[in-house]
């Protein structure tokens, strides 16, 4: 199993190579192979819709964004970029829908990264500091 992730990770580096190569019909193929060993990998559906919206294949790319946020309800990227594809092929709602939610979820990691931070700001420190302090 951890060698699976492990695999699988290997071929989404490839293909994201493959994508900065502008080589997308390879880079669907290492993202296929990244989706076989390990099928639930929202990373490996999300690049591969990156390799088929530049592929100009914005149904597929749909598809596979719509696979990723169903593995990962908050992956915001893939929202944004299924509302892009969505434009392309003329569903203005879907995207419009898309755009909201993404923008709706970056609200939500901000406010949260802002509690995080707060509460690190406020927590006492775990160690001593090495000189006193007057």
């Amino acid at each position: 199993m951890a060698s699976d992730l492990k695999d699988s990770i290997y071929f989404i580096g490839r293909g994201i190579a493959k994508i900065k190569e502008g080589d997308f019909t390879n880079a669907i193929k290492e993202f296929d192979d990244a989706i076989i060993k390990n099928p639930e990998q929202p990373l490996a559906f999300a690049n591969r819709g990156i390799a088929k919206s530049q592929s100009q294949n914005y149904e597929g790319a749909i598809s596979d964004y719509t696979a990723a946020i169903l593995l990962d309800p908050n992956y915001i990227n893939a929202y944004k970029n299924r509302s892009q594809a969505y434009d392309k092929i003329g569903q203005n709602m879907l995207a419009d829908d898309d755009k909201t939610k993404a923008e709706e979820l970056e609200k939500l990691e901000k406010e949260k990264q802002k509690n995080k931070d707060k509460k690190s700001e406020t927590k006492a420190p775990t160690t001593l500091p090495e000189e006193p302090v007057a």
